[in-house]
């Protein structure tokens, strides 16, 4: 008997949310930059605020299942108003996750005042690997 099985190069420890599956949101908002969807794969992290003036964080950990040491950022997709601060920050925006080992990320929603024109602010963030792949023959 031969098999084959693929293992993911990340894994990320996060809460499930339904933001997306359940089509809460707006069908008709656009995907990241300007494209027209989002990536089947999309995860969605939800910041629930408690008061007005309070920042709101989130923390998850991504794990690396490989067996090679990694560098990662993060990267954000919007599309970039330079006169607006950003809507979300993230605390650990690159790094190394070693071999079989995992890093824990915090992304907040900073504590000022938003201009809002909907009920809720909006990210789309994308993780890059570097990965050295070697092949042995």
């Amino acid at each position: 008997m031969r098999a084959r099985s693929l293992l993911p190069y990340c894994h990320f420890e996060l809460e499930d949310s339904d933001y997306i599956r359940s089509g809460r949101r707006n069908p008709d908002l656009p995907g990241p930059a300007g494209t027209s969807a989002l990536d089947p794969n999309t995860r969605t992290i939800e910041f629930i605020s408690t008061g007005v003036g309070l920042c709101c964080s989130v923390k998850f950990d991504v794990i690396n299942p490989t067996n090679q040491n990694y560098s990662f950022a993060w990267k954000c997709k919007d599309e970039v108003d330079v006169k607006q601060l950003p809507a979300f920050v993230c605390h650990c925006d690159n790094g190394v996750i070693n071999s079989g080992k995992k890093t824990q990320v915090t992304t907040s929603e900073p504590a000022y005042e938003h201009d809002l024109d909907s009920e809720s602010l909006k990210s789309v963030q994308s993780l890059q690997l570097m990965l050295r792949l070697v092949t042995y023959h």
